[in-house]
């Protein structure tokens, strides 16, 4: 798993490490006590960089609980003092993290990523995708390099945009058609099936299948192992996808 560790910069001068980055906000007073509260604030994403709506945000030593809205936002006021926090859904914590609260210093953690691996949807592949490299076979069948040419962080034409039951691949540098396949994913291998599309297909596209391996170098690279007859010839073996 991509294992993202930002600093947090606390404003006032203090830097910690953990799971999340900088931004702004504002502080409250605690009524009289002669302690000036502290307001964080913060945005959880999951390993996919998708906001995690519903998430319970725990602030100790206080302690202090907060759950995130619709686009994984939440705000808190603690007291100043070294604190932990940890983010937890359904059971199943994912994130942890130490930092310092002063007094009369807002605490911006910005957006906050998993430090454990946390996919909402279940699986690696749900993600928005660009397609970097390819790997075929020679005309008598061997399979040959992933085409050094075709490596390039940018894409080399398509993307796709996975959930976890349908691939939406577009040709973003062709003549911009699209495709839609039911998809499902079991252990490592998946399974696809042509629901609709506006670009040439020679036949009914809805009859379509497909079906192979799916591989994770990280959390950012995902390889989409086919399966292919022994001996096929100058047929496509694998893409590499990288993670948007």
């Amino acid at each position: 798993m991509r294992n993202v560790v930002l600093a947090l910069v606390v404003a006032g001068g203090l830097l910690m490490f953990g799971c999340g980055g900088g931004g702004g906000g504002s502080d409250t007073d605690d009524g009289g006590s002669g302690q000036t509260n502290v307001q964080v604030t913060g945005r959880v994403l999951d390993s996919a960089n998708a906001p995690v709506s519903g998430a319970t945000v725990t602030i100790t030593s206080t302690p202090i609980v907060a759950t995130t809205d619709a686009i994984g936002g939440f705000m808190a006021t603690i007291v100043p003092g070294e604190h932990l926090l940890a983010i937890a859904k359904g059971g199943v914590k994912f994130c942890e993290m130490s930092f310092v609260a002063s007094a009369g210093s807002p605490v911006f953690f910005g957006d906050i990523l998993p430090t454990l691996p946390y996919y909402q949807s279940g699986g690696q592949w749900v993600g928005n995708w660009v397609q970097v490299n390819f790997l075929g076979t020679d005309d008598n069948g061997n399979v040959e390099q992933w085409d050094s040419d075709s490596t390039d962080p940018e894409g080399i034409g398509f993307v796709a945009d996975v959930s976890e039951n349908e691939w939406v691949e577009r040709d973003e540098y062709g003549n911009g058609c699209a495709a839609v396949y039911s998809f499902s994913v079991n252990g490592d291998r998946y399974s696809m099936r042509g629901k609709s599309t506006n670009c040439y297909f020679p036949g009914d596209f809805t009859k379509y299948t497909d079906s192979g391996r799916l591989e994770f170098q990280d959390s950012n690279i995902m390889i989409q192992w086919y399966d292919y007859p022994p001996g096929a010839t100058n047929e496509i073996v694998a893409f590499k996808w990288k993670r948007k």
